[in-house]
């Protein structure tokens, strides 16, 4: 075996009680607890209220989870559409079946429409709100100083 190798766990669900819980869904959801926290940290420090995070992943995380889904079921069709699969095979996310772009795609539509309704600019959103820029060239080949364009994040 490589050193650089990280071997897979000889489990990838644990069972409480009647309840499995999987490895990959508990890494989705402390890897959600994780960024809520670190982010509405940042935001606070910004001036953001309180509890901003959770009001934008309220929207996020289902339709980050949701656009997953719908991705895996575009690209893998035939893992559960046609032949023996039964008509409720697509439903059941629990034998697997999520892709990232769909996540991601899925999850930035609930942050926007979480935004709208908030009345908050999706550009104030990280990784919006610490984008200030330094002084110097930016990206457009203006030379002005852009560090006023990113007040900090509070609505409106």
């Amino acid at each position: 075996m490589s050193v650089a190798m990280i071997p897979s766990p000889t489990t990838a669900a644990w069972n409480l009680g009647p309840i499995p819980i999987r490895a990959y869904a508990l890494c989705i959801v402390l890897g959600i607890v994780a960024a809520c926290y670190i982010t509405e940290r940042r935001m606070r420090a910004r001036g953001a209220p309180p509890y901003l995070v959770l009001d934008v992943a309220v929207w996020a995380v289902p339709l980050g989870i949701l656009g997953a889904r719908a991705y895996s079921l575009v690209t893998s069709w035939q893992d559960y559409f046609g032949g023996t699969h039964g008509a409720w095979e697509w439903a059941q996310i629990w034998h697997g079946g999520l892709g990232i772009w769909g996540g991601v795609a899925g999850g930035a539509l609930g942050a926007w429409i979480a935004c709208r309704q908030l009345g908050i600019p999706l550009t104030r959103w990280p990784p919006g709100c610490p984008s200030r820029r330094r002084s110097g060239a930016s990206a457009t080949g203006s030379t002005t100083s852009s560090t006023a364009a990113a007040p900090a994040c509070r609505g409106g």
